[in-house]
């Protein structure tokens, strides 16, 4: 009888370990839960996660922006995180002259909103801007340089 007991519980020690090794190999083929491959030393995303840029989804809807303001936004900011990102990995700057050109960038990105958006859409972004950048750097005393009414 208590080889029977250990014989049965060994059974199902095997059929669980095999059930869990299962379900791994599912996760492993599984497109979503595996990260690129990335080669040693490559930078796949140079910004902080909180500096990744925008959801432009959630901006066109929030703005009730058209399929061609979405692109030509998507596009805008797609052209300001690839500067940021060279700003941020220049080495022959300091961190105040990063911190500058990046306002600088801003400054410029927030013109080129003004001609993409109505002016009732563009006071929205501009209220979103001032509310992320708040969120961001509460207690920091940090400026922000989101547009003003117009």
């Amino acid at each position: 009888m208590k080889s029977t007991k250990t014989l049965f519980i060994a059974a199902l020690a095997v059929g669980g370990l095999m059930a869990c090794g299962s379900v791994r190999a599912q996760d492993a083929t599984s497109t979503t839960n595996i990260p690129a491959m990335r080669a040693p030393g490559a930078v796949t995303n140079a910004m902080p996660r909180g500096m990744r840029g925008p959801n432009v989804d959630r901006i066109a809807q929030s703005l009730g922006l058209s399929d061609q303001q979405k692109t030509q936004v998507q596009s805008l900011y797609n052209q300001q995180s690839e500067k940021v990102r060279s700003i941020i990995q220049d080495t022959s700057l300091s961190k105040d002259e990063k911190r500058s050109k990046i306002m600088d960038l801003r400054k410029s990105t927030s013109e080129q909103m003004k001609s993409i958006l109505t002016p009732e859409q563009y006071q929205k972004w501009g209220s979103m801007q001032q509310r992320m950048r708040r969120m961001a750097a509460p207690a920091t005393g940090a400026t922000t340089n989101a547009p003003s009414s117009p």
